[in-house]
């Protein structure tokens, strides 16, 4: 198989708070809840992707990455710390065009940086998601308890929430 009808591709669950950040298409695309997805440009690798996609589509900015951890801070200025994790889960599947598309997913937990959030767990609506409306046009974070496949049009979305459970409970 040529690479021409290959293509890689990421999905992130976002964790916060015991939380999961679930994002809905824009009407043109179908208007659906998903995790972040998004495909790999040329030279860049698994992880470099997750963290770009992560980035655009929620309007934080990583300002400092080392090994799985990274800093970075939302729209509104609040510091955010992170981890991500790649999980055990690779979907592989053909899309509409007939391409061979493989998946890797990762968990991408963060956190509010502050003082209090030493002692005091960090709200969820702390943390400021800035959508791009040319893919999404409403986000909400919804209990880890409460996700079910119905919550996603793709298996692949709910698998992957599936295998992110394990290292949930590290955070």
């Amino acid at each position: 198989m040529s690479n021409i009808n290959k293509a890689f591709k990421i999905q992130v669950i976002v964790a916060l708070n015991n939380k999961i950040l679930l994002l809905r298409t824009n009407k043109k695309r179908g208007e659906f809840w998903q995790n972040i997805t998004g495909s790999m440009e040329e030279n860049e690798n698994f992880k470099q992707c997750a963290l770009r996609e992560f980035s655009e589509e929620t309007g934080i900015t990583i300002i400092s990455e080392i090994n799985q951890k990274f800093k970075a801070i939302d729209s509104e200025g609040n510091k955010l710390n992170g981890e991500l994790i790649e999980l055990p889960f690779i979907n592989k599947f053909v899309d509409q065009t007939s391409r061979f598309i493989e998946e890797h997913c990762y968990l991408c937990h963060i956190s509010r940086l502050s003082f209090l959030s030493i002692c005091t767990p960090q709200a969820t609506n702390d943390i400021i998601i800035k959508l791009d409306a040319i893919e999404h046009n409403k986000y909400q974070w919804v209990d880890i308890n409460e996700i079910k496949e119905c919550n996603y049009k793709y298996i692949s979305n709910y698998l992957a929430f599936k295998s992110a459970l394990p290292f949930l409970s590290l955070f």
